[in-house]
């Protein structure tokens, strides 16, 4: 069976269908297995990596059929790259277009805070807490370094990595850069979810780096 994309561009897949046709994976190289997330600006896909012993990825595939997306997902991939995965921030594996719909591999993490919280089936001792602001704190000084500024750091954007440290600390991924922005560009009006927005991001009034610092604190109160 193959993917089918909604009327209003988003990725819709069947049982069966596959991703990523070439000459060396005829009949697709991803398997999608289930959905792992949604939003206006796309889907993410947990999907089986045929060329890697059928190892499961995470899969980015942005909505199509508009300028404005295309262009905020080929930024993203740019940011992506300047990044390279490191101090925990997202390893982007590769990226493609597959019917219309830019795709972006990365490796597949664990559950977000969000989630863990609010379902509350894990108690965070005060170490782990410790663990996730130093490594959040790390990502963000590692992406302001770069020049640029996640803009919408919350808990759903921090993912755990289960591979732990050889400590045996927690690890976290701050992930999702769709938002982000090069510090030299002209910041948008509006940016990230509002409960985890700076005040002056609130009062409209500008913002950089210090807007970052400032939602980090938010989840971690």
């Amino acid at each position: 069976m193959t993917d089918v994309s909604g009327s209003d561009g988003h990725f819709v897949f069947t049982v069966g269908c596959t991703i990523d046709k070439s000459r060396e994976y005829p009949h697709g190289r991803y398997s999608p297995k289930k959905l792992l997330g949604s939003g206006t600006y796309g889907v993410v896909i947990e999907c089986q990596d045929e060329k890697h012993n059928r190892a499961r990825a995470a899969i980015k595939l942005v909505r199509r059929g508009s300028t404005l997306y295309r262009e905020a997902a080929l930024k993203e991939i740019r940011i992506l790259r300047d990044l390279g995965g490191h101090c925990n921030t997202p390893q982007l594996l590769r990226d493609f277009e597959h019917d219309g719909h830019i795709c972006m591999v990365f490796d597949l993490l664990g559950e977000d805070l969000l989630a863990i919280i609010e379902r509350g089936s894990r108690k965070f001792s005060i170490d782990d807490i410790r663990d996730i602001a130093q490594q959040l704190l790390e990502a963000i000084d590692y992406i302001h370094a770069k020049g640029i500024i996640h803009t919408d750091c919350k808990t759903e954007n921090v993912l755990l990595d289960p591979r732990r440290s050889e400590g045996g600390a927690m690890r976290v991924r701050l992930i999702d850069l769709g938002s982000a922005i090069y510090a030299a560009q002209q910041p948008p009006l509006v940016i990230g979810s509002r409960q985890y927005r700076s005040p002056e991001a609130l009062l409209v009034a500008g913002f950089s780096y210090p807007t970052d610092v400032w939602s980090i604190g938010c989840i971690l109160a």
